[in-house]
């Protein structure tokens, strides 16, 4: 655990701070999640996934939830909804021209 409150190599402790800051609704602690399944990370595929069991006493009401981080050009391709002002809104041409231009511009300062 951290001063954040949170368990986990500093990336996944960045990416929940990230969305109890930005997003609407709880960020729950994993730790009392149960890991049942897990596809490591490889340079082929540049992502990895992890799979939750959760405990009945979460707040949420389904009973598994996955996680998925990599490189961010491979993580977009998953997505179908961006959040925009604490809405999902489909993403359109305009979003994937934005989202090329961020990630090229985070690469040349060796932000990714």
């Amino acid at each position: 655990s951290s001063s954040d409150g949170f368990v986990g190599d500093s990336t996944e402790k960045a990416l929940l701070a990230c969305a109890r800051d930005h997003l609407s609704g709880t960020i729950e602690d994993l730790s009392s999640y149960i890991r049942i399944k897990e596809k490591p990370f490889s340079s082929e595929t540049k992502f990895m996934t992890t799979v939750y069991e959760i405990p009945p006493s979460s707040s949420v009401s389904h009973s598994k939830e996955a996680y998925l981080k990599g490189a961010p050009e491979v993580i977009f391709k998953f997505c179908d909804k961006i959040m925009i002002a604490g809405e999902a809104v489909d993403i359109d041409n305009n979003h994937q021209t934005w989202f090329d231009e961020s990630y090229q511009e985070m690469a040349l300062t060796g932000e990714r």
